[in-house]
């Protein structure tokens, strides 16, 4: 569980690297922050480990319901997006299960299997710039540990 003072510092990584892989995009750069407000929303909701109030819950809701399928950047690209969304959700709950796992194996995989939903980053890159701007971002999105 990453303190608030660690929150703060990884805020502040994650607007970085978002305005990066969105190459000057408003929409992209927005739907990679609704993103990642719903992601954190829904695993402090699940783990527990952070309080989570009715507005954050409501907001989020909405993110997916509405403003989600509202955002043109995702709506022109919700055909290569959505198998990620999919992907990432499907490997968040694996490795909820894995990490409390005897298994070291199993824990260290749970730790790099939740940060699946992190390739939305890339895809966003190359669908803002092609193969080279994904490419520039690719290790520099990596190597912020966010």
């Amino acid at each position: 569980m990453a303190t608030p003072e660690e929150r703060k510092t990884n805020d502040l990584a994650c607007d970085e690297i978002f305005k990066l892989c969105a190459n000057g995009n408003e929409h992209a750069e927005k739907y990679l922050k609704d993103i990642a407000h719903v992601s954190r929303v829904f695993d402090d909701l699940i783990d527990k480990d952070y309080e989570v109030s009715d507005e954050q819950i409501c907001r989020a809701f909405f993110e997916l319901l509405g403003g989600l399928w509202l955002n043109p950047f995702f709506t022109q690209n919700a055909g290569v997006l959505l198998g990620l969304h999919i992907g990432s959700f499907n490997s968040w709950m694996d490795a909820n299960n894995w990490e409390g796992s005897e298994d070291k194996t199993k824990q260290l995989y749970a730790h790099v299997m939740k940060d699946f939903i992190n390739e939305l980053l890339g895809t966003v890159a190359f669908l803002t710039g092609g193969y080279a701007h994904m490419r520039k971002c690719s290790l520099k999105i990596k190597e912020k540990h966010f």
